[in-house]
């Protein structure tokens, strides 16, 4: 499967394409490709203030992930987790030359024929914690996300701080 992922997804050619430099080098029907001479501006990087979420985007962050803030906590964990990410914006990379790819190689590498196996469909569905019908039983989608108690222990503990 990852073989016809990979054959789908990536150019065939070579490790070229994914280099910032022009390639010097081209086929008989390939074109050149000149490197685009009028840049976009790079949006400015976000400062590393301190991070506040307010109560919309954690209600939002939490009916993306289908997870729950359980405690403050995990909140000051996620905003520590967000100052981490923005410092990748501070990183100077304009002289940097492009990694190593093991692209080509993927490309090139034979890869053996899979061997089917029988499966047991009554050891498969052991696992699951819900069956019916011999299907596996999924969770219930689109619940509705009631507001996290959490976040209003949050915005009293911020208003104590400003008063």
């Amino acid at each position: 499967m990852l073989r016809c992922i990979l054959s789908w997804s990536l150019p065939y050619k070579s490790v070229r394409y994914f280099s910032s430099k022009p390639s010097t080098s081209f086929d008989s029907n390939e074109t050149p490709v000149e490197p685009a001479q009028d840049k976009p501006e790079i949006p400015p990087a976000p400062t590393n203030e301190d991070i506040k979420l307010d109560k919309e985007m954690l209600m939002k962050l939490e009916r993306l992930s289908g997870l729950r803030f359980r405690n403050l906590e995990e909140i000051e964990n996620l905003q520590a987790d967000i100052r981490l990410a923005n410092k990748l914006f501070e990183v100077n990379t304009v002289d940097v030359e492009p990694m190593y790819s093991i692209v080509e190689e993927l490309i090139n590498c034979p890869l053996r024929e899979d061997i089917p196996e029988e499966t047991d469909s009554k050891k498969i569905l052991m696992n699951a914690s819900e069956v019916y019908e011999d299907l596996f039983v999924s969770p219930k989608p689109n619940i509705p996300i009631t507001e996290n108690p959490v976040f209003n222990e949050l915005y009293k503990l911020d208003k104590n701080k400003c008063s």
